[in-house]
């Protein structure tokens, strides 16, 4: 494939260039600097890695001076060992971003111990000196850390992971779905599953349905929730087993959710096991419409019989009438009511300017905005006024400082600060409504 420059426009840039001197005889340059690269780019096909469903990865290796292959699922403690410990600041990179994931997503610890050979040992979380060979561990443990060796060690890759969930217990599935979201910002991650974790997820920019008949596999693009439910039904799930559950949350609306489901991964609160979130609409919470509201109750209640049923809304700057409307209408489906101490989801992230100044800069980061000199004065100005809305606040603040507002997106954006250790205050507020609405 060849790019050119067609005779009628290279006349057309000849006349400018007489008319405009210098300034066209500079774009002439940049114009034909810039196709070869092009055609570069068209011609080479972006490469990929294929990360296999049953990797049987060896968790040994030979004290070598040799690079290893990550590719290899024989080499795979090879690989770590020549990224242990070294002196090339980039390797070292690698293997903290490697330790970081696998924790994350595990909620273990992975280390290279050194005798006659390098072997991969797992230090538990809560007690680091108990730790044992991850050939003693489960094999989930074992291919969870090889795809993430490969995906960090082919960072510009596209990826194809067959079956990334296969022995994993959902909730690492789910943390392993939010770092291959987050890899796929970069490049392209495909995934080849029968896992409802991931087939269900709202992250997935879109789904294909594949299938076997006479000898010929077809896909099928999946584009709403219809096609979504009949490719779940065809894979032979049913609703009751999403829902295997002891307690079932509502909330309010999509923030609510990012945040509650986050912040129930936390680990200490006895009272966050088996819970599932479940969203009410957003805002038409509050509207007339309460036999949609009913319906959605429950639907869902009717699934999850044996759970127990609770609520955890926000006030919102509705009147006390509306609340308590809402809370009989809820009750009446025997959904225990809880509302939160602070008013709205929004009030957690205002009640603290360092933290709001610590939002406001990652959204702006994640934007690629730069926000303007003394933009710490603005928040302090908003703070000054008293007993307004949350989102009102943050809503007139992010549009002075020029960025795009979207509860769901702060949310994301600030549960993700809390996680990283970063808004203590908020995370244990949140945690204590958490524990008040769910302990029995």
């Amino acid at each position: 494939m060849t790019l050119t420059i067609s005779p009628q426009t290279q006349s057309r840039l000849n006349e400018l260039r007489h008319q405009m001197g210098n300034r066209v005889q500079g774009l002439l340059v940049e114009i034909n600097g810039v196709l070869p690269l092009l055609q570069k780019r068209i011609k080479t096909p972006r490469e990929s890695i294929y990360i296999r469903a049953h990797r049987y990865l060896v968790t040994t290796a030979p004290i070598e001076n040799r690079d290893g292959d990550a590719n290899d699922p024989a080499e795979m403690a090879r690989v770590l060992s020549r990224l242990y410990n070294h002196r090339d600041a980039t390797r070292r990179e690698t293997l903290e971003r490697i330790e970081r994931a696998f924790n994350s997503i595990s909620g273990v610890s992975f280390a290279l111990r050194q005798s006659d050979q390098w072997t991969v040992h797992i230090l538990e979380q809560q007690d680091p000196r108990t730790e044992r060979p991850l050939d003693q561990c489960g094999d989930g443990l074992r291919d969870l850390l090889g795809l993430i060796l490969l995906v960090e060690q082919y960072p510009r890759h596209g990826v194809f992971v067959d079956e990334p969930g296969v022995r994993l217990h959902p909730r690492a599935q789910r943390a392993l779905l939010t770092y291959l979201s987050d890899a796929a910002t970069a490049r392209p991650v495909w995934l080849a599953t029968h896992d409802g974790v991931f087939i269900g997820s709202p992250d997935l920019t879109s789904r294909y349905a594949v299938s076997r008949d006479g000898g010929v596999t077809t896909a099928r693009r999946v584009t709403s929730p219809q096609e979504t439910r009949h490719a779940f039904s065809e894979l032979g799930w049913n609703p009751r087993d999403a829902l295997l559950c002891d307690t079932i949350l509502f909330c309010e609306g999509p923030s609510d959710k990012a945040v509650f489901s986050q912040m129930l991964e936390e680990p200490g609160h006895q009272s966050f096991q088996g819970v599932e979130v479940v969203q009410l609409g957003g805002d038409r919470v509050w509207g007339r419409d309460t036999a949609r509201l009913k319906t959605t109750v429950e639907a869902v209640r009717a699934v999850a019989a044996h759970a127990r049923s609770v609520a955890l809304l926000d006030r919102g700057g509705h009147s006390e009438g509306e609340c308590v409307r809402i809370a009989r209408l809820l009750k009446e489906s025997n959904v225990d009511v809880f509302w939160l101490a602070q008013g709205e989801l929004e009030d957690f992230w205002v009640g603290d300017p360092e933290f709001c100044a610590r939002l406001c800069r990652f959204v702006a980061d994640a934007a690629a905005l730069k926000l303007p000199e003394g933009f710490q004065s603005m928040i302090d100005a908003e703070f000054a006024i008293p007993s307004e809305k949350g989102s009102t606040r943050l809503e007139r603040l992010f549009e002075r400082l020029a960025l795009a507002f979207s509860k769901r997106e702060v949310a994301e954006a600030a549960i993700k600060l809390i996680l990283r250790g970063e808004g203590e205050a908020a995370k244990a507020r949140l945690i204590e409504d958490l524990v008040r609405a769910l302990q029995r």
